[in-house]
């Protein structure tokens, strides 16, 4: 079993001597530097950077940056969620957040 395999079925894995996951996980951090680096106001292109990190199109989503994460595609979105600065998303694991969520800062 790889160590993707692992990861997304739960399991406890190594990534650090995977490099398809070291890939994906420069990718995710690429984008999130771009999504960082784009200002507030530019809701079009930071929604289009959220979209290709999260590999689906977030609804009614509010993130302030900077934000982090680790791959992108293990973080599952309810709809009207509010993520405000510095929020870090290990997502080794599926993340499941629920409909209606304000997440603070800390």
């Amino acid at each position: 079993m790889s160590e993707k395999e692992k990861m997304l079925a739960g399991d406890w894995y190594d990534a650090n001597f995977d490099e398809s996951l070291d890939a994906e996980r420069m990718k995710a951090k690429d984008l999130c530097f771009e999504l960082n680096h784009i200002k507030t106001s530019d809701k079009e292109s930071r929604h289009t950077i959220l979209t290709k990190l999260l590999n689906y199109e977030p609804k009614a989503l509010e993130l302030l940056s900077p934000f982090q994460t680790d791959y992108g595609y293990n973080i599952f979105l309810g709809e009207r969620i509010f993520i405000n600065h510095d929020c870090y998303f290990m997502d080794g694991g599926k993340r499941f957040i629920g409909d209606d969520v304000f997440i603070g800062p800390s």
